[in-house]
């Protein structure tokens, strides 16, 4: 079980997101916000649509 322990690799994230890099706090702010912004837009775009659909 050792040798099959030894012999695994972490992916990318697993790499970038562990508790030893003391700037992860900052790289998972930056992406969750990435990820707020991209849903705000598509939610104002939904919006926009229903109400000039109803308007017209």
């Amino acid at each position: 079980m050792k040798d099959a322990v030894k012999e695994l690799r972490l992916s990318g994230d697993s790499e970038r997101y562990n508790m030893m890099n003391p700037v992860n706090k900052y790289i998972l702010i930056e992406e969750n916000l990435t990820g707020k912004n991209v849903i705000s837009i598509g939610a104002n775009v939904q919006k926009s649509y229903f109400n000039l659909y109803n308007y017209f």
